[in-house]
C-alpha cells in the first residue's frame, strides 16, 4: 500500500509541474523577492506531532538579516516567553515571576527545542527558502500548482523524497502576488507532522535594535 501511495504522490508532483508556473521560475522569483528584504515581522501559527504528542502555538517572529531572530510566544506552551537567537546562541526568558531571569543556551539545547527537535532558527521565511534550495540540490522531486491558501490565491511548491517504502513530502505555500512564503506542511508517510501558517507580514519597517538586545529583553 505504501508503494502505491508513493507512486500516486510522485505522479501528482509530475502533473503539478505542468500547472501554474515552471518550478525554476517560482524558485527564482522567491530568491529575488527575499533579496529585497532586510527585515520583517509576522505572526506564525505552528503545529507539531511526535508520536502521540502534539503541540500548537501562536508566536510573533522578528527577523533581521543575516540571521537575527526574536520570537515572542503569544499562545500555547511557554506563552509569554521570549527567545532571541544571536551570534549562534539562544537567550530566553519566561513570563510571570521568572520574567527577570534571562538564560543563555546553545541552539541544540533541549530546553529551547520544539516538540520535534527543531531549533529556533528552523522556522520562518528565510529558513523555508533555504529548505527549498537544499531540497532541490538533494534531488527532491518538485512540482508547482495554483491553489487557494487561507482564502488567498497562492502557488504551492510540492517536494517529495522517497527511500524504500518511506516517503517525505513538503508543501510550501507562496503568495501569488508578493512571493512571500505564507505556509508550510511536512508529511512523513502521508501523516502531517508539522505545519506553519505565516501572516500579517511587515517588511523593512525599521525594527528597533532593542528587539534583538539579548541583555535587555
Amino acid at each position: 500500500m505504501k508503494l502505491i501511495t508513493i507512486f500516486l504522490i510522485a505522479c501528482l508532483c509530475l502533473v503539478e509541474i505542468t500547472c501554474a508556473q515552471d518550478v525554476e521560475t517560482v524558485i527564482s522569483n522567491l530568491q529575488q523577492k527575499f533579496e529585497q528584504v532586510k527585515e520583517y515581522s509576522c505572526m506564525q501559527e505552528t503545529y507539531e506531532k511526535s508520536g502521540e504528542k502534539t503541540d500548537s502555538r501562536i508566536v510573533k517572529i522578528f527577523f533581521r538579516k543575516p540571521n537575527l531572530i526574536r520570537i515572542e510566544v503569544l499562545k500555547g506552551r511557554d506563552a509569554g516567553g521570549i527567545a532571541i537567537y544571536k551570534d549562534n546562541f539562544v537567550w530566553g526568558r519566561q513570563s510571570g515571576w521568572l520574567k527577570g531571569i534571562r538564560l543563555k543556551f546553545k541552539p541544540a539545547d533541549k530546553t529551547v527545542l520544539s516538540l520535534r527537535g527543531s531549533k529556533i532558527y528552523e522556522t520562518g521565511w528565510y529558513y523555508l527558502l533555504n529548505e527549498i534550495l537544499d531540497q532541490k540540490n538533494q534531488g527532491y522531486l518538485f512540482g508547482a500548482a495554483e491553489a487557494i491558501f487561507e482564502k488567498t490565491p497562492c502557488l504551492i511548491l510540492t517536494s517529495i523524497y522517497t527511500k524504500g517504502e518511506a516517503s517525505i513530502r513538503h508543501k510550501f505555500f507562496i503568495d501569488s502576488q508578493s512571493y512571500i512564503i505564507t505556509g508550510h506542511e511536512y508529511y512523513e508517510d502521508d501523516v502531517l507532522v508539522s505545519s506553519g501558517i505565516y501572516k500579517d507580514f511587515i517588511i523593512n519597517s525599521g525594527l528597533s535594535d532593542f528587539l534583538f538586545d539579548e541583555k535587555n529583553f
